[in-house]
Formats: structure tokens, sequence, C-alpha cells
């Protein structure tokens, strides 16, 4: 089927159709100065002009690693019962060390069913703890930004490993 020719315009410096809409050079695929990386998806060189290339699902190491993935929002459940400051405050040392943030705010409210709630970092995710209906458990959230922010992510995955950690959503 063909397109209505008023809604499309004949771009002028090629043959490809586009949308014709005011100024359409603002919509005009971005122009790379550079060749492209042996792969095809990145500009080894950059003019600065354009916005760089956009890669679904980029991994930043140098290293190929096949079993790598972006998380962007992490939340888990693990067995947690705090008998007093100091249980917290060990707990709070422990995500400081594995994740480079840690319990800031307390939130002085409970959070889905859970008694208390502190948040994470500058609002980097949710940390939620005690309350009869929860079996003992407390509760970790971390947002898209707190994902982000994490330093050590073989670290996070020894803590909870030793926490016996259940994850309950990632994404």
């Amino acid at each position: 089927m063909e397109n209505p020719s008023h809604l499309f315009a004949l771009h002028a410096e090629s043959s490809e159709h586009r949308p014709a809409v005011p100024d359409a050079d603002l919509y005009a695929p971005p122009q790379l100065d550079g060749a492209l990386s042996s792969d095809g998806d990145v500009p080894e060189e950059w003019d600065g002009t354009s916005p760089r290339l956009v890669i679904r699902g980029e991994n930043h190491s140098q290293e190929a690693n096949g079993a790598a993935a972006f998380v962007d929002w992490l939340n888990v459940t693990f067995k947690f019962s705090p008998t007093s400051t100091t249980s917290i405050t060990e707990l709070d040392s422990r995500l400081r060390e594995a994740f480079g943030f840690g319990l800031s705010r307390n939130r002085k409210r409970g959070h889905l069913n859970y008694e208390m709630s502190w948040e994470l970092g500058r609002e980097f995710g949710i940390f939620a703890t005690g309350g009869g209906s929860v079996g003992g458990t407390s509760f970790l959230s971390i947002s898209g930004t707190g994902c982000t922010a994490v330093k050590d992510w073989k670290a996070v995955y020894e803590l909870l490993q030793a926490l016996q950690a259940r994850i309950t959503r990632v994404v």
C-alpha cells in the first residue's frame, strides 16, 4: 500500500521519503564525520554536533560478557528482624560496602505492610522492615537511579547471597 503523498515529502538530497513536517531538517538523521566501528554500531570519531547513536542494552565494559544485563530496578526480600539500633546500623554498613550507599532518611512510616522504612542514598530506593504480616522478612527496593549509582555489582551479589535474599523483581 502506498503512503498518501500529502503526508510525505521527498527529501531533497536523496530518494528517501519522510513525513512532511515544518523544519524537516530538525528531524534528519545525524551526520557522522567518523567511520563506524568494526561492529558497525558506534562511530569511532564523533564531531560533537550530533547525538551519539543509542545502542539498546549497552554494556560499557571493554570485555565481552554474554551473561551481562542492564538492571533498571531491583527488589529483594530477606530474613531480617531488627532487634536493636545496632542491627540496623550493621545492615546499613553492609549496604554501604556493597552498594556504595546505605540508609539515609527515616521515612517515619511503613511501606507495603512493613512497619518501618528508610530512604536509601539520595532517593535511590527504600528499605523496609518490621511487621507481623511479613513473616520476619525485610524489603529492599533499588530504583533505576539507584541501580545506576551501584559501585560494584559483584559485591551486591555477594551481599544478597550472604543475606539469602530472594529476588522479587528485576527489570
